[in-house]
């Protein structure tokens, strides 16, 4: 979230930021886990359509078609099927279009992509690359020329999602297990050991089912005990 924290980070309370689609956005606080859009994604166009929840990593890819539509000067659109056309014009704007970026940009077969984010244009194999680039962090993806987060543009929205889901994965982590400690000293346990040994004693090999359940039902008796807790 951007926020300086200590060795020790606490879960941030600011209102979520991270977390928006075309149908709602999170309204949770930062450090807890995002409430996911259970709409149906509506990302679809001529050659293909995604049958999943928005939430949920698309089950197609993006479309490499080029758009049929023309611009209101009447020439071709320079971008791809079913998505927001870019607003400049290969004959009217050449010399926008063409300006060297990512190298590629004054190819004859060269197609853009409009970022909804920031209004920036870009030769799409050139940000395609730009979009894969990591440097091992869980954050989101930025426009190349101003930084502005891509969290609105139907192309990269599967890549925007994994962010979330890596994000969601951490929170979850964090406070499930801070869910667990407090539960623990809540009920007066000041060593969770004997928990240790009895999901020691399912551990048979790495996986295995029972521990992993009995692990799964220990976090919902924790957190159900911690409910309690506070409703009493």
């Amino acid at each position: 979230c951007n926020i300086p924290c200590s060795e020790s980070c606490p879960p941030c309370n600011r209102k979520c930021n991270l977390y928006r689609c075309k149908h709602s956005r999170c309204n949770e606080k930062c450090g807890e886990p995002c409430t996911p859009c259970k709409e149906f994604c509506d990302w679809e166009c001529e050659h293909q359509r995604c049958t999943r929840r928005c939430h949920e990593i698309c089950d197609r890819q993006p479309c490499q078609e080029p758009c049929n539509r023309r611009l209101e000067c009447g020439h071709p659109c320079i971008g791809f099927c079913g998505e927001t056309c870019p607003k400049l014009c290969r004959v009217c704007d050449k010399d926008q279009v063409m300006e060297i970026f990512f190298g590629q940009e004054d190819e004859d077969d060269a197609r853009f992509v409009y970022l909804e984010d920031c209004k920036h244009i870009f030769e799409s194999r050139g940000l395609e690359e730009w979009m894969k680039l990591s440097d091992g962090e869980i954050k989101t993806k930025v426009c190349p020329k101003c930084t502005t987060p891509i969290t609105k543009t139907q192309r990269y929205m599967n890549i925007v999602k994994q962010v979330y889901n890596d994000v969601n994965a951490v929170k979850r982590k964090v406070f499930g297990f801070n869910t667990i400690e407090a539960s623990i000293e809540n009920r007066g346990w000041k060593d969770p050991e004997p928990l240790g040994k009895m999901a020691g004693n399912l551990s048979i090999g790495r996986g295995n089912k029972a521990c992993l359940l009995f692990q799964q039902v220990l976090l919902a008796q924790s957190l159900l005990e911690t409910v309690i807790f506070f409703v009493l």
